[in-house]
């Protein structure tokens, strides 16, 4: 290992600080990020950053990072941080998001589940009455896969519902799609709660 010239002493101690990573390696060839990074913090010198938190920000990022709020929303809250580095700050300081509850992407899905949680039913004990196994009837009530319309009904009896739907003309793009738009289901299927 090369021992560090006053020169190069001199040239961490003006540049470290502030100037960007590659002025600070052209001035001293020969030497990487780590030995120099290492060098300045045996000197006592720190490098100020445009990226580091305020007192505000960390104020702010202790009352809003474990609420709800959407991550989108967090980041506008934070424009001179990436998400990366909120992330970091929060674990810096121990806080952890509060976990999104899954909710299902149509609106008949939902009511579906809404019935279910009314009549206190689990997940595993619908998923029996439909004869479909657990964790593939989770992902047809959060919606991340569609259910036929065989499987609906077989729902919906399960539940004491009746399901109706009606035919809409749809358009060219919801006869081409594989899946189903929110509102060609809404529109297509009905909940009716009232027929037991």
């Amino acid at each position: 290992m090369k021992l560090w010239t006053a020169s190069e002493m001199a040239s961490v101690r003006s540049l470290y600080p502030g100037a960007p990573w590659i002025g600070i390696l052209h001035a001293l060839p020969g030497r990487n990020r780590n030995q120099v990074r290492l060098k300045a913090e045996r000197m006592g010198v720190v490098r100020r950053s445009h990226h580091d938190w305020l007192g505000s920000e960390v104020v702010l990022l202790r009352k809003k990072y474990s609420t709800d709020i959407a991550t989108d929303a967090l980041c506008a809250l934070f424009p001179r941080h990436s998400a990366a580095s909120i992330r970091r700050k929060a674990y810096e300081f121990g806080l952890r998001r509060k976990k999104q509850k899954k909710t299902p992407r149509y609106s008949l899905l939902r009511a579906l589940q809404d019935e279910r949680e009314r009549l206190g039913l689990t997940q595993r004990e619908i998923a029996r009455r439909i004869r479909f196994q657990p964790q593939d009837y989770n992902k047809f009530e959060i919606g991340t896969r569609v259910p036929s319309f065989e499987l609906l009904l077989r729902w919906g009896k399960a539940l004491g519902l009746e399901l109706r739907w009606k035919p809409i003309r749809a358009s060219m793009h919801e006869r081409n799609s594989r899946q189903w738009s929110d509102r060609s289901v809404q529109q297509t299927v009905g909940v009716n709660n009232a027929v037991r």
